[in-house]
């Protein structure tokens, strides 16, 4: 992954800093076997990319934050490494959908497909933290990265 957005530098993240924090995290939730799916979702007010216990579950664990407005799905998308038109990825579409990306084959553990099917739009998971969607992104207590 290449880091180059400087968006959260003045909060103390330069591309360096976040690719360590996100690096690390990931090797973490490996570790402790907490990467099972990677979706998007909400964390503290924030759009995230974020793990997953199962499919249409809440974040369990923050990846990354997203900056305002970015598309969380293309975004989702790209960092997992799946592009449109790729085997076993599928189309990106403006839907609601929230896709869940089964992380266990990319680790050699057992899994299912790598892609779930997306969570129909109108059973969204419900936010992490048991806070209500947002309409736009507000400032909270975590950092964001």
């Amino acid at each position: 992954m290449n880091w180059v957005s400087d968006y959260f530098r003045d909060s103390g993240y330069d591309p360096m800093t976040r690719c360590r924090e996100v690096s690390g995290r990931l090797e973490t939730f490996r570790q402790n076997k907490q990467l099972k799916f990677v979706t998007v979702g909400y964390m503290n007010g924030q759009r995230v990319i974020c793990t997953a216990s199962q499919v249409n579950s809440r974040c369990d664990g923050l990846i990354y934050t997203l900056k305002p407005g970015q598309d969380a799905v293309r975004t989702l998308y790209q960092f997992m490494g799946l592009r449109e038109g790729q085997a076993g990825a599928p189309a990106l579409s403006e839907s609601d959908a929230m896709p869940y990306i089964d992380a266990r084959p990319r680790l050699g553990e057992e899994g299912g497909n790598s892609v779930a099917p997306p969570a129909p739009a109108n059973n969204r998971p419900a936010p992490a933290n048991n806070q209500p969607a947002p309409q736009q992104p507000t400032g909270g207590g975590m950092r964001e990265l």
